[in-house]
């Protein structure tokens, strides 16, 4: 009866793939008998084990890992666990499933037959799984892990197989272009059609405005030309995979607010050209429109503080400045160099720029989203007067922030990251010394904190935002609870409620200890409408990927770095 359970809730299961069968089997446990329910768990557990892309033949991992324990692993289960699923793997059932069981019975048991099931298997469930990207790439190159390490011909040759027959495939795809890569790793074999397959390929993903697949289509004809021996091909795929990071650049917004995103893209064309060589010419051109670039970026950062910055000089001296120091202290560096306005500086700069221009605050002001929706409005007023509109001056002020913040972006934060970055070669792990045992981080926010700062680091502030953002927001509500401070609100049916950041930022025992000036940066920067308001437009999903490539979120990235050393510069 038990066998007939399991297969009726893998089958309901809404894929076919072993992330989906643990909730149907767990799900089906719950209202199975105490015999039953127990191996419908154990399949559960075994189904949530993780399955890493490129994870070889290690063993199967836990699907999460926390401070306070793990979901389970192979070295789990028990022995007669384990003769359970051997049972359970004689019976006729489902490929995926199968694979899995065989996978798990090869790490505790070695048998070879478990070995070759899973080849079997993997292969089986991957053309089932032939549109589902990494899903379908991990169980061929599973099956092709334990192919090889039994050295088993007759089965290497049968994946070999299985991938060639997806080379022609007609249409430019992740699956496709994952066969090349993998035909590459695994065969020693130099046909020169696939380099042609590859070009065609990246030619259809061009006509289809794919920039990415394209650009991974040149890099695989590169490879293929140079497995072939033909590097006069090889050079032209590589330089047609540089010119993708040009379209890329041409394609992306011509806003002032995504001008950082085109120079990367541009500064990226020009280092893949250095990598192909003798491409001066082209080389210099891009770095002209780079130039020219970083003049309307600095421009515009002029424009918003006046005359009185210069922010050429700001990024000519960050050279200087970060040149022969180690990883530690050019972070270091970084996060101490940058010093905003003070609160008091804003709101005299908003007054003065009232008097100096006062028609510019008389009408009522209102800022819209991308979707033309208003989000903010500010009633006018005669700032000259005595009773000037507090309203008013207030969104001024957080205006004149903004300008001050984009202004440290582009001349300080962002040249700074970028030295770094090419001067020490780090991973995620070198920022454990930070983050470990420092009292603004939370235990078990270490890796969040390390990852986040890493993938900042290197550019990639997608990643940065979303793991940094709600990480700042509990660092303060960690640093409030470590002095005492309720963060948490009771309702009248006894529920705790977590306090909200705009209540957290509120608390005046977080200005004793920050100080009134990063307290307001930071509610200008996360949490006001009139401001950045990073924390909710992340956490709604309301940001383009372009607007993750803006100076606020480079800011937050900085921001981050900066509480992580507060320790270091002030008691918390």
């Amino acid at each position: 009866m038990t066998e007939s359970l399991w297969r009726r809730a893998i089958g309901g299961a809404e894929q076919q793939e072993c992330s989906s069968y643990t909730s149907a089997l767990r799900s089906a446990a719950r209202d199975a008998t105490d015999d039953e329910a127990i191996r419908l768990r154990t399949l559960a557990d075994v189904t949530s084990m993780a399955l890493p892309l490129g994870a070889g033949i290690a063993p199967l991992k836990p699907f999460y890992t926390g401070p306070n324990g793990r979901t389970a692993i192979p070295e789990d289960l028990s022995e007669a666990e384990l003769d359970d699923l051997a049972d359970v793997l004689q019976e006729e059932g489902d490929a995926e499933l199968g694979a899995r069981l065989s996978d798990v019975l090869w790490t505790r048991r070695r048998a070879p037959e478990h070995a070759r099931r899973a080849v079997d298997d993997y292969l089986a469930s991957a053309s089932r799984l032939e549109t589902s990207g990494a899903a379908w790439r991990a169980r061929v190159e599973r099956a092709m892990a334990f192919a090889l390490i039994i050295k088993d011909r007759e089965r290497v040759a049968l994946v070999v197989h299985y991938l060639k027959s997806k080379v022609d495939d007609p249409s430019p795809s992740y699956l496709t272009r994952s066969t090349m890569e993998l035909l590459l790793k695994h065969t020693d074999e130099t046909p020169g059609k696939w380099a042609l397959h590859a070009e065609r390929h990246a030619a259809a993903a061009a006509a289809q405005g794919n920039i990415l697949l394209e650009r991974e289509f040149h890099e695989c004809a590169a490879a293929w030309h140079r497995r072939n021996g033909d590097a006069d091909a090889a050079r032209r795929s590589r330089q047609a995979e540089a010119e993708t990071y040009v379209a890329e650049a041409e394609r992306s917004s011509e806003a002032d607010s995504a001008l950082l995103m085109k120079v990367h893209f541009y500064q990226q064309a020009i280092e893949a050209f250095r990598r192909v060589g003798n491409c001066r010419e082209r080389v210099d051109d891009l770095h002209r429109i780079v130039l020219a670039l970083q003049e309307r970026v600095a421009a515009t950062a002029e424009r918003f503080e006046g005359p009185n910055i210069d922010v050429n000089d700001m990024v000519r001296g960050i050279v200087a400045r970060f040149t022969g120091c180690t990883f530690p202290e050019a972070l270091l560096r970084l996060a101490i160099m940058v010093k905003l306005p003070s609160y008091s500086q804003l709101r005299s700069q908003a007054e003065e720029f009232a008097m100096e221009y006062p028609l510019a605050h008389l009408m009522g002001r209102q800022r819209v989203n991308e979707k033309g929706h208003v989000i903010v409005k500010t009633p006018g007023g005669d700032l000259q007067r005595s009773d000037r509109n507090e309203a008013t001056l207030l969104t001024s002020t957080f205006e004149q922030l903004e300008r001050a913040r984009g202004v440290y972006v582009v001349g300080m934060i962002d040249p700074a990251r970028r030295k770094i970055w090419a001067d020490h070669s780090v991973s995620e792990h070198d920022f454990y010394p930070l983050v470990v045992n420092n009292p603004l981080v939370p235990p078990g926010r270490e890796t969040l904190l390390a990852r986040g700062l890493y993938a900042g680091l290197t550019g990639d502030f997608l990643q940065a935002a979303h793991i940094l953002v709600p990480q700042v927001e509990h660092m303060v509500r960690f640093l409030l609870g470590r002095r005492g401070v309720i963060t948490t609100s009771l309702d009248s049916d006894g529920v705790q409620e977590e306090n909200s950041f705009n209540t957290l930022l509120e608390k005046p025992e977080l200005t004793d200890v920050l100080g009134a000036d990063l307290v307001f940066d930071m509610k200008s920067l996360l949490v006001d409408k009139r401001g950045a308001n990073l924390r909710n437009l992340v956490a709604h999903g309301l940001m383009s990927h372009d607007e993750f490539f803006t100076a606020p979120v480079a800011y937050v990235w900085w921001l981050a770095l900066k509480l992580c050393f507060l320790p270091v510069l002030q008691e918390v």
